[in-house]
């Protein structure tokens, strides 16, 4: 946006530029404009916030993993899990077959991307 305001308005300033020069209406009000648009994704972020946006960060899940037989099972899993938009962190532990992921992330991307991995995953629960 920046660069079709650097691209625009300097020829059409360049008129001005041996005159005393006034702010044109046009200028005025592209500044506004472009200082609403500001001011609204301000707002958003403030909003986004105070529904809870940073609460969302601190959950998680636990989830039973079966068919992982070996540690290259459980590192390929980890990998998988820490591939997947949302998901913070992720541990899995091959001796208690299970999966503990922190992030914002749906059960069914966390079922779909240990299916997609080979394993079996359980109903995933909401970690405590």
């Amino acid at each position: 946006l920046g660069m079709v305001f650097d691209t625009l308005i300097p020829p059409l300033a360049a008129h001005h530029a041996h005159h005393n020069h006034v702010s044109a209406w046009w200028e005025t009000g592209l500044a506004v404009a472009l200082s609403l648009v500001f001011v609204a994704f301000a707002v958003e972020a403030l909003a986004a916030k105070r529904k809870g946006g940073g609460a969302m960060r601190d959950s998680g899940w636990v989830v039973d993993v079966a068919g992982m037989t070996c540690g290259g099972c459980s590192s390929r899993l980890q990998r998988v899990l820490l591939a997947v938009d949302g998901i913070e962190s992720a541990e899995v532990d091959l001796g208690g077959a299970l999966a503990t992921v922190a992030g914002v992330v749906s059960s069914d991307a966390l079922v779909g991307a240990i299916q997609e991995a080979g394993f079996d995953p359980g109903q995933p629960q909401r970690a405590a």
